[in-house]
Parts: structure tokens; C-alpha cells; sequence
């Protein structure tokens, strides 16, 4: 065979491939100008095409339905837990709000009971520290009393011993 001639144009390239299959004998029936000869219809599968007993039609729709309620049902319960979930995480957020405000107002009370304790610690300090002032100047007024007594006597006793000097030396 001869070699083909470059050329370029397809059509040429085309004719020059059919007078070689021509030349050698090859039975060629329009191959490349025809083709289309097949329709559309004659490429869709046998098994899409043929038809297909009633019964196996109501039974594949009875089927759909059934998954269909199925799928509703699913739905349906996702909903309603995640209607669930946002509930339960409603009433944690509650609880936890809660329990801070139950430890804030117990830390609030156990501050106020610490105050008052001090206070009362403080008042009673003060009252022993006043009972100790009172009973020590008591003491000390009793000392002073003791010691003023004892300077009268002194001086009581001087001026007997100094009368009893002065009688015996007349």
C-alpha cells in the first residue's frame, strides 16, 4: 500500500482511507460518512426497556412507601432529640447558674457569719480587757486607799510618839 499523503482537510483523510479499504478488499459500508445509523433507543439497555409485571410495580411502591414512613419516622425522632438535647442543655445551663448563685450566696453568708464571729470575738476581748482595766484600777485605788490609811496611821503614830516626847519632857 501506498503511503497516504499528509493533507489538510479530514474529508481527505477519510477518502483516502476508504480507497485503501476498497483497494484491499475490505467491505466498507459508509463507515465514516454514516455514523449515525443507530438511534437512540438502540442504546439504552434491553433490561430498561421491557416491561415489567404489575405486581412487581405494587410491590416496589408498597416498598417505597414503607421506606418512605420509615425515613418520616427517623425525622421525626432526630427532632425530637435534638428538641431533647436543646432541653437537657437548657436546664444544665440552669443548673449551673443556679449552683453559682447557691455558692455565692452561701460564701456571702459564710462571710457575714465570719464578720459577726469577729465582731462578737472583738466585743468579748474588749469587755475582759475593760473588766481587767476596772478590776485593776480597782486594785489600784484599793492600794492607794491602803497606803493612804497607812500614812495616816503613820502619821497618826508620829503624833503620839512626838505628844509622848513632848509629855516627857516636861
Amino acid at each position: 500500500p501506498a503511503p497516504l499523503p499528509v493533507s489538510k482537510s479530514k474529508q481527505t483523510i477519510f477518502d483516502r482511507l476508504n480507497q485503501l479499504l476498497e483497494e484491499n478488499n475490505i467491505a466498507t459500508q459508509n463507515l465514516f460518512r454514516d455514523r449515525y445509523q443507530y438511534r437512540f433507543e438502540d442504546m439504552i439497555p434491553k433490561s430498561l426497556t421491557t416491561k415489567v409485571p404489575k405486581s412487581f410495580i405494587d410491590q416496589r411502591k408498597e416498598y417505597y412507601e414503607e421506606v418512605k414512613q420509615r425515613e418520616e419516622i427517623l425525622k421525626t425522632y432526630h427532632e425530637q432529640k435534638e428538641k431533647n438535647e436543646d432541653a437537657m442543655d437548657a436546664y444544665e445551663d440552669a443548673l449551673a447558674e443556679w449552683r453559682k448563685h447557691k455558692e455565692y450566696h452561701e460564701r456571702k453568708k459564710a462571710k457575714k457569719a465570719a464578720k459577726q464571729a469577729a465582731e462578737k470575738r472583738e466585743r468579748e476581748e474588749n469587755d475582759k480587757k475593760a473588766k481587767v482595766d476596772e478590776k485593776t484600777k480597782l486594785d489600784e485605788d484599793q492600794g492607794k486607799e491602803g497606803e493612804e490609811e497607812g500614812r495616816e496611821d503613820t502619821t497618826f503614830t508620829e503624833k503620839i510618839a512626838t505628844e509622848d516626847s513632848s509629855r516627857g519632857n516636861d
